[in-house]
């Protein structure tokens, strides 16, 4: 089937679940600010046309950019899971495959908030089920994206009291 779609939609995910990472040279680099930047990235994974659904209701490419914009800020890249091994590709027309796949599978996001409970920073679990279609025309673009997620605090485990059974 040519090259595999997963792990350029894996990739694609992970950039746009986190924050991207600040230039390893040590010398001072033009500031582009993160909704320039995942502009960008929406251009480059998107078709124009996309159908995008969040949570399964239709939303347009800008109201996901601000969707993901929430959350960015909170996320470096270490934070994201989005692996080869949690997908499934299938293509899109068996007797064409060179014209694109559905790659479904799962990611898991931890967003890391500026507050601190008892003595470590405050912390959420996000879980990503998604359905990418992705044609080939000639790079590989996604064209119709279900994306649902739910959020799940990290527990908080509080020190309990020794209690004694002097009866």
């Amino acid at each position: 089937m040519g090259d595999s779609l997963v792990n350029w939609t894996t990739t694609r995910l992970s950039e746009l679940y986190a924050a991207p990472e600040p230039e390893p040279t040590g010398k001072a680099t033009e500031h582009v600010d993160r909704a320039t930047q995942l502009s960008s990235l929406l251009g480059t994974t998107f078709a124009p046309e996309a159908e995008i659904y969040l949570n399964h209701k239709r939303v347009e490419q800008a109201a996901f950019a601000d969707f993901l914009n929430q959350g960015r800020a909170l996320t470096t890249r270490d934070e994201v899971q989005c692996n080869n091994e949690d997908c499934v590709e299938t293509p899109l027309d068996q007797e064409n495959p060179e014209a694109g796949s559905i790659v479904a599978g799962t990611a898991t996001v931890i967003h890391t908030h500026p507050w601190r409970i008892r003595a470590a920073p405050a912390k959420t679990r996000i879980i990503i089920v998604f359905s990418a279609k992705i044609t080939k025309s000639p790079e590989p673009r996604i064209v119709q994206l279900f994306h649902t997620w739910a959020s799940k605090p990290f527990p908080i485990i509080m020190p309990h009291q020794q209690v004694s059974n002097a009866l």
